[in-house]
C-alpha cells in the first residue's frame, strides 16, 4: 500500500473524528453564547478509553440521544424560564482515582446541579461520597453494588442491585436450570465482582445448593487456566461469572480450551459491543437490565430512535443511562427548579417511573424495587428468555 493511500486514509479518519466531535457538541447542547443561566449542566463520569471504553461509549450514546430529544423538544421549562439541558463529560478510564478527581472538578468548577454515572461499581462507591459531601444528586445509571447509594442523602439509581440479581440468578441456576453445584471465578479486589460472588453463594445455598469451588483473581490478571482447572476437578453443573465483559471473553475462551463442559450463567456486567464475542459464551444465561427484544411497545420506539441515530441496536448501558436522563427530566419539570436541593428533595419522594428498562419503584429508598430480564445466548445471539417483574 502507498505512502499517498495512508495519508488520504489519516486525513479522512480525521475528518470523520472531527464530524463526530461537532454532531457530539450538537448532541450535548452545547451552544456558543447561551449564558449559564440559560443551561442546565449535568455531570457525565463515563470511560471513553481503557478496557470499558465499549461501555463508556454505550452509555454516551444513551445520552445523546436523551438530550437530543429533549433539546429539540425545546428544553426543559422551569416557570418562565426555558433552559438547554448539556452534559459535562469527564473520562474515567476505568479508574477509581480519576473519577474522583472528575468528579469534584464537576462540581467545584464546573458548578453541575447533578451528576449521573459513573456506571461501575469500584468507580461509582468513592464517587458517590463525593457527590454527597457536595450534597449534589448524583445517579448511578448501571452501578449495582449496594455500597453506591448506603450512608447516602442523595444518591439514587436506576438499575437493580447485586443483592437481587445475585439472588435472582442463584435462583435460575437452581429452579429453572436444575443446578445441584455451583462454582464462581472473580475478582477478589473489585467490589461488583466480589460482592455478587457473595450474594450468589448465599442465596444458591439456602436453597439446598452446594457451592463446589470458589477460586479468585486480581485486578490485571489474563490467565485464569489454574484456576479453572481446579474448578474442572469439582465437575460442577455451573458456573458462575460475576466479572467485566472483557475478562468473561478471557475466561470464557480458557475454558474451552482446557475441555471444561460447563454451563455458563452471569450478571450484567455480560454485555458485548462486538456481537460475534457472544459465541464465545454460546448457551450461557445472564442477568440484565434491558432487552431489545423485549415485548414492549415503549422498547420497540427506543428501539427505532436509537437505530435512526446510530444505525445499530441498543445496548443495555444506552438503555439504562437514557433512562437516568428521563428520571431527572421528569424531576426537575415536577419540582419546577434545577437547584440540587429541590433535584434530592424530587428524586427522595416517593413515584412509580416506568422507563424502556421496564418499572421502577422508589419508595423511600435510593435503590429502585425494578423489572429485571433474563437473557440467553443462542446461535451467538442474546435472546430475550423471560422478565421480572416488581
Amino acid at each position: 500500500m502507498g505512502k499517498g493511500c495512508a495519508k488520504a486514509r489519516l486525513f479522512t479518519c480525521r475528518l470523520i473524528v472531527l464530524a463526530a466531535l461537532l454532531w457530539q457538541a450538537a448532541a450535548w447542547g452545547v451552544q456558543a453564547g447561551r449564558s449559564d443561566k440559560n443551561v442546565l449542566k449535568i455531570g457525565f463520569i463515563t470511560p471513553v478509553s481503557g478496557n470499558m471504553k465499549a461501555l463508556g461509549e454505550s452509555t454516551l450514546e444513551g445520552a445523546q440521544l436523551a438530550l437530543g430529544e429533549k433539546n429539540r423538544g425545546g428544553g426543559i421549562r422551569v416557570g418562565k424560564n426555558q433552559y438547554t439541558v448539556v452534559i459535562v463529560v469527564r473520562d474515567s478510564e476505568d479508574r477509581p482515582e480519576l473519577a474522583v478527581r472528575a468528579a469534584h472538578e464537576l462540581i467545584n468548577r464546573e458548578n453541575i446541579s447533578v451528576l449521573i454515572g459513573p456506571p461501575m461499581s469500584r468507580l461509582a462507591v468513592p464517587v458517590a461520597q463525593v457527590a454527597n459531601n457536595a450534597r449534589v444528586p448524583m445517579i448511578a445509571q448501571i452501578a449495582t453494588h449496594p455500597d453506591v447509594t448506603k450512608g447516602t442523602q442523595c444518591v439514587f439509581r436506576t438499575c437493580f442491585t447485586d443483592v437481587f440479581q445475585g439472588g435472582l440468578m442463584a435462583k435460575f441456576a437452581r429452579m429453572e436450570l436444575g443446578a445441584k453445584s455451583a462454582s464462581v471465578l472473580f475478582d477478589v479486589a473489585s467490589p461488583y465482582n466480589r460482592g455478587l460472588a457473595e450474594l450468589f453463594e448465599a442465596k444458591f445455598t439456602a436453597m439446598g445448593g452446594e457451592m463446589v469451588a470458589k477460586e479468585t483473581y486480581t485486578t490485571g490478571e489474563t490467565d485464569f487456566t489454574s484456576q479453572l482447572l481446579r474448578i474442572k476437578e469439582k465437575a460442577p453443573d455451573v458456573l458462575f461469572l460475576p466479572n467485566y465483559n472483557y475478562e468473561i471473553l478471557a475466561q470464557a475462551d480458557q475454558v474451552r480450551r482446557i475441555g471444561m463442559k460447563v454451563r455458563i450463567i452471569g450478571s450484567d456486567s455480560m454485555a458485548f459491543k462486538d456481537v460475534g464475542d457472544y459465541k464465545k459464551v454460546e448457551n450461557a444465561y445472564y442477568s440484565a437490565h434491558f432487552s431489545p427484544d423485549a415485548p414492549s411497545p415503549r422498547v420497540k420506539a427506543f428501539n427505532d430512535a436509537y437505530q435512526a441515530v446510530y444505525g445499530k441496536m441498543p445496548l443495555p448501558g444506552a438503555a439504562l443511562t437514557y433512562d437516568a436522563f428521563a428520571l431527572l427530566f421528569a424531576v426537575i419539570e415536577e419540582r419546577q427548579s434545577v437547584e440540587p436541593k429541590e433535584i434530592c428533595k424530587g428524586l427522595s419522594t416517593p413515584r412509580r417511573f416506568e422507563g424502556v428498562t421496564g418499572v421502577m419503584l422508589f419508595d423511600g429508598s435510593p435503590d429502585p424495587v425494578r423489572s429485571a430480564v433474563v437473557l440467553h445466548v443462542k446461535d451467538g445471539i442474546p435472546r430475550y428468555y423471560t422478565q421480572v417483574d416488581p
